[in-house]
């Protein structure tokens, strides 16, 4: 789709049929269909690069840190939300790919009740990163989500786990499974 000359991927068919759809393919860059999961022959299409339009971006709340993430979902599940936005800035001298991957990482493995809590494509928009977590019941996913990934965002993973227990009211411990190199230094 081409919308102020600007190219983007709409693909209605993650979307399609569900009672809720988050519309997180909706005007994404090739990025979003890098993941391996869309085999799709880049020579037959234009390139994609532009964040403008892309629902995910345009619909994304601004974090101030990774720590505000489990107040965010909570907020989510009170207003019985399937699909929330949020964009981060990446930190000065990180990679943005590995902050991306990080910020899957743990919204992917972070299960609750009878939710999985997964993240939709996690978009590069040049000093931000723009994603939505979908909250599903946990029986519907049986997905491997482990990545090896620098600690691109510097997390304190003590914190992290403390910021998820208070917001939720849980116990709960992040232990990430990859390493802990922090690419800032």
């Amino acid at each position: 789709m081409k919308i102020d000359g600007k190219w983007y991927h709409l693909d209605v068919t993650f979307d399609g049929g569900n009672e809720a759809p988050d519309y997180a393919y909706f005007n994404v860059p090739d990025t979003a269909k890098n993941d391996g999961s869309y085999p799709w022959n880049k020579k037959d299409f234009p390139e994609c690069t532009a964040t403008d339009d892309c629902y995910i971006c345009k619909n994304a709340k601004k974090l101030d840190s990774v720590y505000d993430i489990p107040q965010r979902i909570k907020e989510a599940m009170s207003d019985k939300g399937k699909t929330i936005y949020m964009s981060l800035d990446v930190p000065e001298g990180a990679d943005s790919t590995a902050v991306a991957e990080q910020v899957t990482n743990i919204i992917s493995n972070f299960y609750i009740d009878n939710y999985n809590v997964s993240s939709t494509p996690v978009i590069d928009a040049g000093d931000k990163v723009c994603f939505g977590i979908s909250l599903n019941s946990a029986d519907d996913d049986d997905s491997d989500n482990s990545y090896d990934t620098d600690n691109a965002l510097g997390i304190d993973y003590d914190k992290l786990s403390k910021a998820f227990s208070d917001a939720l009211g849980i116990d709960y411990e992040y232990e990430p499974d990859y390493s802990d190199n922090n690419i800032m230094g």
